[in-house]
């Protein structure tokens, strides 16, 4: 229920809170609408710095990819560029695709597959992801 009332805030805020602000009176009324622009304002904020970490990711892929030349480089960053959305198994669900795609040229392939990626997650998750969500 609530990944639903989340999008329907985000989609139509400037509808949803007078609609849900009707409901209460006087100064319930008022915390309630500071509390869901509040929580509007944090949510878009929150999206866009998971999707710009996204985004700095997938470059950062291209380009390690690019110079090992493995196959596929534009599926192989989008998808984990989307899969760097979800938390905790994304950066082992960005990896997989290309590590099977690794193993099949070689095995050095594979080698720097490995070290590609998890260099990339490692700027990631240490260094991007702080920065761009601590400015967001």
């Amino acid at each position: 229920m609530v990944p639903f009332f989340l999008i329907y805030m985000l989609k139509d805020h400037e509808k949803f809170i007078p609609a849900v602000a009707k409901f209460f009176k006087g100064e319930r009324k008022v915390f309630f609408v500071d509390l869901l622009t509040d929580l509007n304002f944090t949510l878009k904020s929150y999206i866009q710095g998971q999707v710009t970490v996204s985004v700095i990711l997938g470059i950062f892929l291209y380009i390690g990819y690019s110079i090992i030349d493995l196959p596929y480089i534009p599926l192989l960053v989008l998808f984990a560029g989307v899969a760097n959305l979800i938390p905790f198994l994304g950066s082992w669900l960005s990896f997989a695709p290309a590590a099977i795609l690794g193993i099949i040229d070689s095995p050095t392939t594979f080698i720097w597959v490995c070290i590609i990626t998890l260099i990339a997650h490692q700027l990631e998750g240490n260094i991007i992801t702080p920065n761009v969500m601590g400015k967001s």
